[in-house]
């Protein structure tokens, strides 16, 4: 009897015990915290920007300004020209050698101002009623010079300016006479380069009313340029 009492009591308190378990509330399911918003008091944080990368352009070096460069010149040619008498009478028209020697400065790859002396052949006048003289020729010019690129090596160029033609006479007599006029220059010619101060030269010039005796002087020549 004493068992059986046991064993209903132990039946009981079992059933106790699972009925409170079945009774008891489920655990509520944990929920991650809000993120939390900065206060006030902390600083944010400063914004990075991306490094910038360096564009490369092609853009060409640009070239290097001109300087002036001086140039020396010989030529040497052949002139046409009359002599004439203060009565305007023709006395002789002659084919003579010249020499010319140009000093120059190169101000631009276009552009050039140069002085010349020429010198003329002498022209011997036979002697009539006023007896036998020689004439004696020159010129001092002063002119501007503009070059034009044909190829590579070689330029054209023109020639603008001022002559200071004369004609000495030697033994002046009632015929002639010592003149002297300045007047217009102009010419055209074609320069070959040699190299970078030598070149090579082909033109020819004129020279209105040369020394005032009504004739223009034309005067073909050729000849070297030396640049420093």
């Amino acid at each position: 009897m004493i068992r059986s009492l046991a064993f209903s009591s132990l039946c009981l308190l079992a059933s106790t015990l699972a009925h409170a378990q079945s009774a008891a509330p489920a655990p509520a399911p944990q929920t991650p915290p809000a993120p939390q918003a900065p206060s006030a008091a902390e600083p944010l944080p400063t914004p990075v920007a991306p490094p910038r990368v360096p564009q490369v352009t092609n853009t060409p070096a640009a070239e290097p300004a001109l300087q002036p460069r001086l140039y020396l010149g010989l030529d040497l040619g052949g002139s046409y020209n009359r002599v004439r008498g203060i009565n305007g009478l023709e006395i002789e028209a002659r084919v003579g050698l010249s020499t010319t020697g140009t000093l120059g400065v190169q101000l631009t790859d276009r552009i050039a101002v140069e002085a010349t002396y020429a010198n003329y052949d002498d022209i011997d006048i036979p002697g009539f009623f006023f007896g036998s003289a020689r004439v004696k020729q020159s010129a001092v010019g002063l002119a501007g010079v503009v070059n034009g690129e044909f190829n590579e090596v070689t330029r054209v160029y023109g020639r603008l300016g001022f002559a200071d033609g004369r004609q000495k006479v030697d033994q002046p007599n009632v015929v002639l006479r010592n003149r002297s006029k300045t007047t217009l220059v102009y010419g055209i010619g074609t320069e070959m380069r040699l190299g970078q101060s030598l070149s090579f030269t082909l033109g020819v010039d004129f020279i209105r009313d040369f020394a005032g005796s009504g004739e223009n002087l034309r005067d073909i020549r050729t000849g070297v340029r030396w640049r420093f």
